[in-house]
Formats: structure tokens, C-alpha cells, sequence
């Protein structure tokens, strides 16, 4: 499957269809941006979904808990402005 085709089987996930605008400032439009920052500095989200978590907790200026297992979250950090922290169970 291309990249191109995962976008579009998540964004049919969300709800959204091809070709369909998405407006500017939208979570998103930023979850978008996210990905792109990322890619552009060489790091691959590998689930979309969390770029829309990430999109959401920058609009709220919170700061994401996870046990992620892929590392999107600590690469969304590291490259963008996003907070997030990784917790162990004890």
C-alpha cells in the first residue's frame, strides 16, 4: 500500500473523504502540518491518528501521557512543539 493510500484509508477513518478541504487552523490541517515537520526532518509518524492527538494537545497546550509503542509521540516532541512524556508500568 503507498503512503498516499494509508492518508486516504485514515482520513476515511476520521470521517473525511479525498479532495474534501480541510480549513486552515483545523486540528486537522495541523495534524497535517505535524507530519510534515516530522517528514521534513526525517522522522515517519507511523499512525496518523496520533498526528490528530498531537494536533488537539497543542491546541489545548496539554501534555500527552503515552506508552506508545512506535515513538510517534517522542518524535512529534522532538520536532515540533508538541509535550509529551512516556510512562512505565511498575
Amino acid at each position: 500500500m503507498t503512503l498516499k493510500e494509508l492518508v486516504i484509508e485514515d482520513l476515511r477513518a476520521l470521517g473525511l473523504q479525498e479532495g474534501r478541504a480541510v480549513l486552515k487552523g483545523s486540528p486537522i490541517a495541523t495534524a497535517a502540518d505535524l507530519y510534515r515537520a516530522c517528514r521534513a526532518k526525517g522522522a515517519t509518524v507511523q499512525r496518523l491518528m496520533n498526528c490528530l492527538i498531537a494536533a488537539v494537545a497543542l491546541s489545548e497546550n496539554a501534555i500527552i501521557l503515552h506508552n506508545d509503542n512506535d515513538y510517534d509521540f517522542e518524535s512529534l516532541a522532538r520536532h515540533t512543539g508538541l509535550r509529551a512524556e512516556r510512562y512505565r508500568v511498575v
